[in-house]
């Protein structure tokens, strides 16, 4: 399961943490843009999977769908 660290400061990134590896980001919206930007960097791919939500809490969702299914898809299990 991803656990999230705490962000430094209000505007700072969202880290998703797996174990003790970083696996992927939650980016706050710049700007006049109102979408939640998230990655994925441990993926198997040569890129990252990227994608963009409305909110904060679905772009968490989104990621840690991409992560449930690099897992699945790579034949590994989460330990506890």
């Amino acid at each position: 399961m991803i656990k999230w660290r705490t962000p430094s400061y209000d505007g700072d990134r969202r880290v998703a943490v797996s174990g003790h590896i970083d696996v992927g980001a939650v980016f706050p919206p710049l700007g006049l843009e109102h979408k939640w930007r998230w990655r994925l960097w441990v993926n198997g791919k040569v890129c990252a999977t990227t994608g963009q939500e409305p909110t904060e809490l679905a772009a968490k969702i989104a990621l840690d769908r991409a992560w449930a299914s690099f897992l699945m898809l790579a034949s590994l299990t989460e330990a506890a």
